[in-house]
This record gives structure tokens, C-alpha cells and sequence, in this order.
């Protein structure tokens, strides 16, 4: 939800599911995250909200980029009519 409400994500690993199955990996970074993965954070570092205040102009130039691509696709509507039209 925080990158659908444009709010930074931060993860420290790729998760379990990614490491089980990277065809799982590579759709969500193709169609969820469109080919910019998100942010991820040395788990040996501290957390510094100064340095992760940092990364927040590349954050805004990925969902920006991400904004623009998902506009460009049809609405919920849009894609019903569009199946209804392909039978």
C-alpha cells in the first residue's frame, strides 16, 4: 500500500517466495515494481532516517515513472469491455 499511497518502500531482502521461485521474483519486479526494484538496506547497517531520507528523490523518480506507466492502462471497465469485445 505505501507505494500505491507514493510512500517509499525499504526491504532487506528479496523474500522467501524469491528465493524459493525467481520466476515469482522477476514478474513481480517486471509487473509490479516495472523494472525498478525497490530500495533494499544492508541488515548489518543501522538504520538512519537521515540516510534514508537520502534516497527519497530516486524513490520519486521511480514512482513518478511507475505513475505515468500504470495511467496508460485501461480501467477495471475498460478491460471487461475489452474481453466482452475479444469472444
Amino acid at each position: 500500500m505505501r507505494l500505491w499511497n507514493g510512500l517509499p518502500v525499504y526491504f532487506f531482502d528479496e523474500g522467501h517466495a524469491a528465493h524459493l521461485f525467481k520466476p515469482l521474483l522477476d514478474a513481480g519486479l517486471e509487473h509490479y515494481y516495472l523494472d525498478r526494484p525497490p530500495m533494499r538496506l544492508d541488515i548489518e547497517q543501522p538504520l538512519d532516517a537521515v540516510e534514508l531520507t537520502k534516497s527519497e528523490a530516486d524513490f520519486r523518480r521511480s514512482a513518478d515513472y511507475a505513475l505515468r506507466r500504470l495511467a496508460q492502462l485501461p480501467t477495471p471497465a475498460g478491460m471487461i469491455a475489452a474481453i466482452k469485445r475479444a469472444k
